[in-house]
């Protein structure tokens, strides 16, 4: 599913050149879970943005799905089977969309279903997260941040993603909810 090959980034600011990510390679083969370690400002968030194709890298290799990122022709398609879920889910989430607006996006975005079908399901999803189903009245500054991950896990859940890229999931979660979210 991913396959990197000396993978690097570099940052220049002010004639200094930063090494976010250097000589990276490793594989994740379908049905594989990996983790990837390292201390605060050690290239990770950096390498999966990489991965969800979010920055580009300086130089190597990266292939999702077997292809090569750069010769791939259908973004849509690749950004509908790859998802990923940032620290921070505001940065996701529109202060202005209710949330049901925010759940329905995917669905008509990929016309996934028609939008009785896609209330329905959204209900479902939210019954997996262990929310409650008025949330998605709600706009985002009227609910906790876990609860806004848990919604945003539902969100990449619902449309059944081949990949799953987690940057820190579990950051706002009690205990309780984060055993939920790995499970899920």
């Amino acid at each position: 599913m991913i396959q990197l090959e000396n993978i690097c980034k570099q940052y220049t600011n002010h004639n200094h050149t930063v090494h976010a990510v250097d000589n990276v390679s490793f594989s994740v083969d379908p049905n594989e879970r990996v983790g990837i370690a390292g201390g605060s400002g050690s290239g990770k968030s950096t390498l999966l943005r990489m991965i969800a194709m979010l920055e580009k890298p300086t130089s190597g290799i990266l292939r999702l799905f077997g292809e090569e990122i750069h010769s791939i022709q259908n973004h849509t398609e690749i950004y509908r089977s790859m998802q990923m879920m940032f620290q921070n889910p505001l940065a996701v989430i529109p202060s202005r969309m209710k949330l049901e607006a925010f759940l329905l996006e995917p669905y008509i975005n990929y016309g996934l279903m028609d939008i009785a079908a896609a209330k329905e399901d959204i209900r479902q999803w939210i019954k997996h997260v262990d929310l409650p189903e008025t949330i998605v009245q709600k706009y985002p500054h009227e609910v906790s941040g876990g609860q806004l991950q848990r919604l945003v896990l539902a969100r990449i859940m619902l449309m059944h993603p081949k990949l799953v890229l987690f940057d820190e999931p579990t950051s706002a979660l009690d205990a309780v909810n984060q055993k939920l979210a790995l499970d899920l």
